[in-house]
């Protein structure tokens, strides 16, 4: 049988991509020692070490606890170790999801930039799908801002998710808008893109949409100008108005303070 080669602390660290003192922190910690160390104290790793340390890594990497790792792999046994790996695929199905719900807002994100950039001063309509949305009732006693803060504590006790990485806005009824009460707000809501998290879901439809620019009178004229649009058109909309922020700082920073789309079906 050919002889095992040996590397050294930095040899093997540089095979696996990774600093020599993460070496030398597993060691001390009993999570992953040497081969053999040398009457000097010098580290030695033997290439069959290799598979060991890139599942420690990877078990880091999904955020798994050290002591955790260290008190599976420990164990040793047969049965332990297929306990360890049905966990660490688990834990790998989470981690893609996770992922595949940032890219989700993400281009939630992208999307309403992207509408945004060049329509601004226009009213126009724009074919959305179905969507699911996480609402809170908007209460009247508070402000807007402690009303934001509801919904933001309400939808992270129930999922888990961070609030602040999908679209946000505020549902005004028609005949609010109609009537220029245009902070008689009667939701909150996030656009969650979630079929499990969810209190309302918004049905596919042609949407009238027009943006609010800057100031807060302009919310005003742009209510007027939609209003306009659908008279001369002869549209029918409701029963409810989307207000959504567009708080891409770099974004806002190039053009104005404030920028809020609203969104009004039509029927």
């Amino acid at each position: 049988m050919k002889e095992e080669k040996y590397f050294t602390a930095g040899e093997f660290a540089k095979l696996h991509n990774l600093n020599k003192r993460t070496l030398q922190y597993y060691d001390d910690i009993a999570l992953f020692k040497p081969q053999y160390k040398d009457e000097k104290g010098y580290r030695y790793y033997a290439r069959s070490q290799s598979a060991m340390l890139e599942m420690i890594l990877g078990f880091r990497e999904l955020g798994m606890p050290i002591e955790h790792i260290k008190e599976k792999l420990h164990k040793g046994t047969v049965d332990n170790f297929i306990s360890l790996f049905t966990e660490y695929q688990a834990n790998i199905d989470a981690y893609i999801e996770r992922l595949n719900t940032m890219k989700r807002s993400l281009k939630a994100r992208q999307k309403l930039l992207e509408r945004s950039k060049n329509n601004l001063n226009n009213i126009e309509i724009v074919y959305e799908e179905t969507i699911s949305l996480f609402t809170c009732p908007y209460d009247s006693h508070l402000n807007y801002d402690d009303n934001f803060h509801l919904l933001a504590k309400t939808y992270h006790e129930k999922t888990g998710d961070r609030v602040f990485r999908w679209p946000m806005g505020a549902m005004l009824r028609l005949e609010d808008a109609i009537a220029e009460n245009y902070y008689h707000y009667a939701h909150l809501f996030i656009e969650n893109d979630d079929d499990k998290n969810y209190t309302l879901v918004r049905q596919a439809s042609p949407f009238l949409v027009g943006y609010s620019v800057g100031y807060e009178e302009n919310l005003q004229d742009t209510y007027r100008r939609l209003f306009s649009y659908a008279k001369d058109h002869h549209l029918k909309l409701g029963p409810f108005c989307y207000e959504i922020g567009l708080n891409d700082e770099v974004y806002i920073s190039e053009m104005v303070d404030s920028i809020n789309q609203i969104m009004i079906p039509i029927l």
